[in-house]
């Protein structure tokens, strides 16, 4: 079924857009201007954000009116059997309308919503009030072979007309279809590639796994023409197949993801160990590949293990041109397509300076969501424990070793949250996770990621004392972990040169302390000796202390890794207010006073 969208026009519509996505499992809520914690994502015009959603095939669930929805998507209707379920919700939660995509699969959510917010399900198509059955949406699992002579068909039964006999299947018990024997109208359900007719509805049962296994760089071209002509000679319908099939090492093996979206299937993914527990059910098990993956078969393991318990290798192991498939029969429908394997989540987590109102919606909501807290040990005491998750806590100094556990942790299917101070791009974690994964297995490749930026220690700070980076200011660490001192002076001295506002990040160290000394020497060549400075020491957090020098007067003794120094231009200016408060900024480039521009 296609991703679906719950979508909003305010908070006022919150509530019963969380009780639907509720009802919808792995769906998202989307609202208009509005971010909070319910809300996946904040939009800001109704008419092009759902054009937009419908366009890329998601099912749309609108809590509004019907009209705006109509009009938004007026222009894009075209072919009713390719368009996804529109329904509209009633503000008041009182009815739930399928305008669009009834019969695929419209209906069938609008049903389901309806039991769980107690509303009206309100359904207009004929069939469904007076055959009781869609025949052009049946129950999951199975697929209408051919849409060409339903409507037709269809229009045959509501005229009265029989069909011989209805198949063994419970979606047929309370319809009003009536049976004759010598009916011409038929309904058959077949794995097997069976043409629909004008006296004949086809419905293929998704009973079989399709096992695929590559070599490495292996063409799309080839792997789809083994699987068409594997069908074809088997006489097998492609819409029998619930699934692809193969080994985790594959994830990324361009071949096999077009496939699957080709055929719009999910894969499902098995580790070596997996594979070789079924190796007795296996008819060309092969040493080869057992060299070269750790298992003896791909395509035939896999295919089974998909297709479950009792299942039964009906296509064995085909090869062309470096591909291979397997065909394998499962006793039921198999609706365990969402049994694959889950791709892990690593969110790299902003903290902001440290206080919680200074922190993201959304770190908030990744926080809560994680199982797994990764992160400096002093970064960790921030947050509100929970005893539901687990923690990683590291020294400093060992940002390698945060950025693997994270991974580690994320690659076998954890929600983990690598958390850092002030933003996860600006001299932290984000970088070292990016770089890893870049020249790690490809297996990492697969880990969904997300940044949530955080309030930066120069925006913090600039905020405590005025406007200090008002105009083009540069941020540069002092730290030589990983780069060396000459480079950072060259910047220094360039963004002296330059006449930037310059940030200091990790200025001083126990063992670092003669480097921020070298990089005032060279900003004091370029500066006024009375040059503003603000120290700003743990901004947000219980032992903030905040100070204020100039470029001739700085004393560097007491400055350590938890301090930011931000060090003005020649246009930085500071001034007392009535409360004797201090007070610094750098001007625009605009003459307030004399209305003048000065660009």
């Amino acid at each position: 079924m296609n991703k679906s969208v719950v979508i909003i026009l305010s908070d006022l519509a919150l509530d019963l857009g969380s009780k639907i996505k509720d009802a919808i499992p792995q769906s998202e809520l989307h609202a208009m201007n509005l971010n909070h914690p319910d809300v996946d994502c904040a939009y800001g015009n109704f008419s092009s954000h759902i054009a937009d959603l419908f366009k890329n095939k998601y099912t749309i669930i609108a809590v509004c009116s019907a009209g705006i929805v109509i009009r938004s998507l007026a222009k894009l209707l075209k072919n009713k059997i390719e368009e996804s379920p529109v329904i509209v919700v009633s503000n008041d939660g009182r009815y739930v309308i399928p305008i669009l995509g009834a019969h695929s699969g419209g209906n069938k959510i609008s049903h389901n919503i309806s039991h769980r917010i107690n509303a009206e399900a309100v359904i207009t198509n004929m069939s469904d009030l007076r055959l009781g059955i869609a025949l052009d949406d049946p129950p999951d699992g199975y697929i209408l072979g051919n849409h060409k002579y339903i409507k037709s068909i269809a229009s045959r039964i509501l005229n009265g007309e029989e069909v011989k006999s209805l198949p063994n299947l419970p979606w047929f018990n309370n319809s009003h279809l009536k049976i004759n024997e010598k009916a011409k109208l038929s309904i058959d359900i077949t794995i097997k590639d069976k043409i629909s007719d004008e006296d004949k509805i086809i419905y293929h049962p998704q009973r079989l796994a399709l096992g695929v296994g590559t070599i490495k760089g292996a063409s799309f071209d080839s792997l789809l023409k083994l699987v068409e002509t594997t069908l074809k000679k088997n006489n097998l319908s492609k819409h029998s197949i619930a699934l692809l099939a193969t080994i985790d090492l594959k994830e990324n093996e361009d071949a096999i993801n077009q496939l699957a979206e080709f055929y719009n299937l999910p894969i499902i993914y098995y580790t070596k160990d997996d594979l070789n527990k079924v190796l007795s059910k296996i008819e060309n098990p092969s040493q080869e590949v057992f060299d070269a993956v750790g298992c003896y078969s791909v395509s035939e393991a896999s295919s089974i293990l998909a297709a479950g318990d009792n299942s039964n290798l009906i296509v064995n192991k085909q090869k062309y041109n470096g591909t291979t498939c397997a065909v394998a029969i499962s006793e039921n429908i198999i609706l365990n397509a969402n049994n694959k394997l889950d791709r892990g989540k690593l969110s790299i987590v902003g903290l902001g300076p440290g206080t919680s109102s200074w922190r993201s919606i959304e770190a908030t909501r990744l926080l809560e969501q994680a199982t797994d807290i990764v992160g400096f040990d002093v970064y960790i005491k921030l947050l509100d424990y929970d005893k539901s998750k687990n923690y990683h806590s590291f020294e400093i100094g060992q940002e390698e070793e945060r950025a693997m556990k994270s991974i580690e942790l994320a690659s076998n299917d954890k929600n983990v949250a690598l958390v850092c101070s002030g933003d996860p791009g600006i001299y932290a974690m984000a970088s070292i996770v990016f770089e890893m994964i870049e020249f790690g297995p490809d297996l990492w490749k697969n880990i969904e990621i997300i940044t949530a930026p955080g309030i930066s220690a120069v925006q913090a700070a600039a905020a405590r004392v005025g406007a200090p980076i008002g105009n083009d200011f540069c941020t540069i660490s002092l730290s030589d972990l990983m780069t060396t001192q000459q480079v950072i002076l060259n910047r220094v001295k360039a963004a002296a040169e330059a006449d930037f506002i310059i940030a200091l990040y990790n200025p001083s160290s126990k063992l670092r302390k003669t480097l921020i000394k070298k990089a005032l020497n060279i900003i004091r060549d370029h500066r006024k000796k009375e040059t503003p400075i603000v120290i700003a020491h743990s901004v947000g957090r219980k032992d903030e202390k905040i100070e204020f020098t100039t470029i001739s007067d700085i004393e560097t003794d007491t400055i350590d890794m938890m301090t930011l120094l931000i060090i003005g231009s020649s246009k930085t200016r500071s001034y007392f207010n009535n409360s004797r408060e201090q007070k610094v900024y750098t001007p625009r480039g605009y003459n307030v006073l004399k209305g003048e521009k000065n660009r």
